[in-house]
């Protein structure tokens, strides 16, 4: 199955466009898990995708994805911090946070990187 979607931004919509769809998506998160429904059930529909950001959604792009691969790095650190209660003498010389900065977006965005 092929969906064939269109990305608009949401100062582009009007009311002939509304007229042109089956199903109009605003924003392109969690949201998109019922479009999936729809389109198993309406395979030949017309949908338009409506965002004003990043494919993907808050999560995705600035909340809890990239948070979580932000933390993990600290969860490293605080690790290596606390080695010496199982006998294992380590130090930290330096956290580049911009590598970890580059990591973050390489994984999000790996046709930017």
């Amino acid at each position: 199955m092929v969906l064939s979607a269109y990305l608009l931004n949401f100062c582009q919509l009007d009311v002939v466009i509304l007229n042109e769809y089956d199903l109009i998506v605003i924003g392109t998160g969690s949201g998109m898990e019922l479009t999936s429904a729809f389109i198993q059930e309406n395979p030949k529909a017309k949908i338009a995708v409506i965002n004003k950001d990043e494919p993907g959604g808050i999560c995705l792009t600035r909340g809890c994805i990239p948070s979580k691969l932000l933390i993990y790095p600290a969860d490293i650190v605080r690790t290596i911090k606390r080695s010496h209660e199982f006998g294992i003498h380590l130090e930290i010389k330096n956290i580049d946070s911009t590598a970890v900065m580059v990591r973050m977006r390489s994984l999000l965005f790996p046709d930017c990187s």
